[in-house]
Formats: C-alpha cells, sequence, structure tokens
C-alpha cells in the first residue's frame, strides 16, 4: 500500500485532515527507509498468506526503527494496522462479511486515534494493541458496538436462564464514537446475535460486557434517559469490578488534575468530580443479558 492509498482511504471514512496530514507525512517516512519498509513488507506478506504471528510483537518492532526516522511509537503502532487494513478488506470480501464491518474498524480506530490525540496531541494510539484482535479475526465492528466471544467466568442466573461457567458469550466493547442512542444499540445487537450465530453455531445469544459503564453509581447524577443508564440497564449486573484507571475517558489530559480542579463542563463529568471529592469509591460493573429477538422494540425504534 502507498502513501495515496491509505490517504484515500482515510478520506472514505471520514478521517480528519490534520489527521489524514500527519498519518501520511509518517507513512511516507516509514516506507522512505529500507528497515521500516521492509518490517512493513515482509509482514504484510506473511499477514495475506495467512502466517502466524505475533501482531504486539510486529508493531513494538515497527515502532522501534519508526523512532530512527522521527515517527512516534503511537503513530508507527497504528499505522501498522493501517498498512494491513487492505488485506483485511480483502479476506471480509471473500467470505461475504459486509464492507460496514470494515468500515465499523476503520471507526475503531479513528476513536483511538482522536483518544491519543485529546491525552497528547499526537494522531497515534497508546492502546494500539487492541486491534490486533480485528486481525486475527477474534473481534468485529458490528453496528454501534464491537463483539468477540468469550467463556462465561462463572456460573450466572440470568433472567430465569442458567447460564454456565464456560459458556460461550458474546463480549460486548463500546468504542469511544459519541452518544448512546436507543436504536443504534438495538441493531447492533441484533445484528451480532444473528452474525455469531450463523458463524459460530450459538444456539442462543448471551452478551457480556465488563465496563466502567456499568457503575450502578451512575443513576445518582445522570439523567434516566442519558446514554449511559441507556446501555446499562439491559445489563443484570452480577459483580461489581475494581476501577481500572478509567477517569481518563472522561477526563482525558485532565485525569491527572487534583478533584477539585477537574472540569464541570458535563453531567458526566460533574459527577465523577463529585464522587471523587466526596472521597467515593470508583468502580465499574460486570453484566450480563440474554437476547430475545421476539421482544419489540422501544418506542423510540418505533419514532
Amino acid at each position: 500500500m502507498n502513501t495515496l492509498y491509505l490517504s484515500e482511504l482515510m478520506k472514505k471514512e471520514g478521517y480528519p485532515n490534520e489527521c489524514i496530514s500527519s498519518l501520511i507525512a509518517d507513512y511516507g517516512a516509514l516506507l522512505g527507509h529500507p528497515v521500516t519498509k521492509g518490517i512493513l513488507r515482509s509482514y504484510s506478506e506473511e499477514y495475506a498468506a495467512g502466517k502466524s504471528f505475533s501482531f504486539y510483537d510486529a508493531s513494538c518492532r515497527l515502532a522501534e526503527q519508526g523512532r530512527q526516522v522521527g515517527v512516534h511509537p503511537y503513530a508507527s503502532e497504528i499505522l501498522f494496522y493501517l498498512h494491513l487494513a487492505p488485506i483485511l478488506q480483502e479476506d471480509y470480501r471473500r467470505e461475504g462479511i459486509p464492507d460496514r464491518y470494515f468500515s465499523g474498524m476503520m471507526q475503531g480506530i479513528l476513536c483511538k486515534l482522536y483518544e491519543c490525540h485529546r491525552m497528547y496531541h499526537i494522531w497515534g494510539s497508546f492502546v494500539s494493541v487492541w486491534f490486533a484482535r480485528f486481525f486475527n479475526r477474534s473481534l468485529y465492528a458490528i453496528g454501534r458496538f464491537e463483539f468477540c466471544l468469550m467463556h462465561s467466568p462463572a456460573d450466572y442466573e440470568v433472567c430465569a436462564e442458567r447460564v454456565n461457567k464456560g459458556q460461550l458469550l458474546i463480549d460486548v466493547h463500546i468504542p469511544s464514537r459519541g452518544s448512546l442512542s436507543e436504536k443504534e444499540m438495538v441493531a447492533s445487537y441484533a445484528e451480532a446475535a444473528d452474525f455469531f450465530k450463523k458463524r459460530n453455531g450459538l444456539l442462543e445469544a448471551v452478551f457480556h460486557c465488563e465496563s466502567w459503564l456499568l457503575a450502578d453509581f451512575h443513576e445518582e447524577f445522570l439523567r434516566e434517559d442519558s446514554g449511559i443508564r441507556l446501555f446499562a440497564h439491559r445489563y443484570l449486573l452480577v459483580e461489581r469490578t475494581p476501577d481500572e484507571g478509567d477517569l481518563w475517558r472522561i477526563f482525558y489530559k485532565d485525569a491527572d488534575l487534583p478533584p477539585e480542579a477537574l472540569p464541570e463542563d458535563t453531567a458526566l463529568k460533574r459527577g465523577y468530580k463529585k464522587r471523587l471529592l466526596e472521597g467515593k469509591e470508583l468502580y465499574g460493573g460486570r453484566g450480563l443479558f440474554v437476547y430475545d429477538e421476539k421482544v419489540p422494540p422501544t418506542s423510540e425504534e418505533n419514532d
């Protein structure tokens, strides 16, 4: 893939001009040096041939060598995956997987680019290894969410149905693409349930999520119709999970400020700031719900 191809790919997916310009300059630098160009070429050939390798080790190798040509590791690592993206797109097409799944993956990369830029003013990603899951074909972007299969970590009782330890669940991940609408969520769950039932032979779709979004204290300061609460209300909360340092997802570069100095420009920020000032615990949640395609859509979807 050359710089023109990558530029057109990012333009098609709505990447901002500043981001495109920055990444194309970095990509050109990587392609312009024999060592980094060789790394990109060798791994793309292996990937196209279906050979197995560590995406993490490969991207780290590129990032280490990319320093020599003035490319920040966060940019090198995300460019490693963007370099492989056309191969993944062709694999999807050969298997009859809709182009919108590939577009969803590209939007997921854009979310990480925005997060990195808001944190460090760098167009790249500090969690780019996440995208190895798309490229090893264990994770799929289906509508508003990203999904993969996992084994249930324990036995659960969910809406009078038994979920056994080791049972296959559909794990839900929420890219930072803005608001969560009921209509988009319902459509995403429905398509994911159908996809994994057909692809993996699941007899029923049980969705699992472990996230800071499922913390029940959000009910104290967010409206009932907020996207976060609309997302959480589907899940039976089976346990609280430890805080994993997710404040950056809310405050970004301001997350390291003392609580009294945190901004208050959204209800979510005001709620977290108040909780921190009161010395209350932060935590997340693990939740499950059994998808039922016979359940009618909400009133919003009928509008």
